[in-house]
C-alpha cells in the first residue's frame, strides 16, 4: 500500500488505481493473477506520464460511477475494475473472477452487461462478453470455475452445486451432469487419501446412481485436456443408449 500511495503523489490530478492494483484494493474475491508485488497499474484522467519499473500507467476516459474511493484512494469501480481485467487475463481467469464477483454481490450481472453495452470496441470486451454469458455465482473456487469450463469447451452441460439426497441426506456436488449422473469435484485438500465422511459420501452417492469424478489444482492447470477426455468418456459411458 506504501508503494501504491508514493506513486499516486507524483502523477498528475485525477490518476485513479485501476486494472490489477485497483483489484487488490477492492479486495475483490479469488482476484488470480493478481500478484501484490506487481507494478502499480493507474489510469491517467488528465495530463501526462511514462509508465516506468513498477508503475504502468494507462489513459482512459472514465464516467463518474466508474470511479470509487476506497480506504482513502481513488480507484476504478469493482465494475470497471472487471472490465480492464478481462484485456489482461486469461478467459480462464476472468471467467473465475467473474463467478466470484457476481457472488460477492459487489455488482450485479445487469450491471456488467450495461457496462458492457457502452464500451463497444474496448480492448477485453469479448473476454468479458464470453464470461458473463457463462458465469454463474454458485462456483465455490477459483478451480471449480476452471473445472465448469473445461466441461462447457467439451459442450457439456454442467450444473453447479446439485443437491443429491440418499437416505434422508443431503449432498452437494460441485458439478453435476445429469443425463449420465456423473458429479465432478475439484479436491483442494493437501494431505492423502479419503476421510471417512468422504467414503461415506461417495459410497451413498454410488447407492443412488452417481459416479463421482475428483480432480485437484494440478490436474486442472497442468493436465486440462486429460480431465476433459475422462470426463467426456465417463459422461459418453453412462448415457443412456437413447440419448447416446
Amino acid at each position: 500500500m506504501r508503494q501504491i500511495r508514493a506513486a499516486l503523489r507524483v502523477l498528475p490530478a485525477r490518476t485513479v488505481l485501476s486494472h490489477e492494483t485497483a483489484a487488490l484494493v477492492h479486495l475483490l474475491p479469488n482476484a488470480f493473477g493478481v500478484d501484490p508485488v506487481a507494478p502499480v497499474h493507474v489510469t491517467l484522467r488528465q495530463g501526462r506520464a511514462r509508465s516506468r519499473v513498477k508503475l504502468i500507467v494507462h489513459t482512459a476516459v472514465l464516467l463518474a460511477d466508474e470511479v470509487h474511493e476506497r480506504v482513502g484512494l481513488p480507484v476504478t469501480s469493482p465494475a470497471r475494475t472487471w472490465l480492464d481485467l478481462a484485456g489482461l487475463q486469461s478467459p480462464r481467469d476472468h471467467l473465475a473472477l467473474t463467478d466470484a464477483l457476481l457472488a460477492s454481490r459487489e455488482v450485479t450481472h445487469e450491471e456488467l452487461a450495461e457496462l458492457l453495452e457502452r464500451s463497444a470496441g474496448r480492448r477485453g470486451v469479448l473476454t468479458a462478453r464470453t464470461s458473463l454469458a457463462l458465469a454463474d455465482p454458485l462456483a465455490q473456487s477459483p478451480f471449480e470455475s476452471y473445472t465448469r469450463l473445461i466441461m462447457i469447451d467439451a459442450g457439456l452441460r454442467p450444473v453447479a452445486q446439485h443437491e443429491v439426497r440418499v437416505d434422508g441426506a443431503r449432498y452437494l456436488l460441485d458439478l453435476a451432469l445429469l443425463e449420465s449422473r456423473v458429479g465432478v469435484e475439484f479436491d483442494g485438500r493437501v494431505h492423502a487419501g479419503q476421510t471417512i465422511p468422504d467414503l461415506r459420501r461417495q459410497n451413498a452417492l454410488h447407492r443412488a446412481g452417481w459416479v463421482l469424478l475428483r480432480y485437484t489444482g494440478r490436474d486442472l492447470l497442468a493436465r486440462p485436456g486429460m480431465v476433459r477426455t475422462e470426463i467426456l468418456a465417463t459422461h459418453s459411458h453412462r448415457l443412456p443408449s437413447k440419448l447416446r
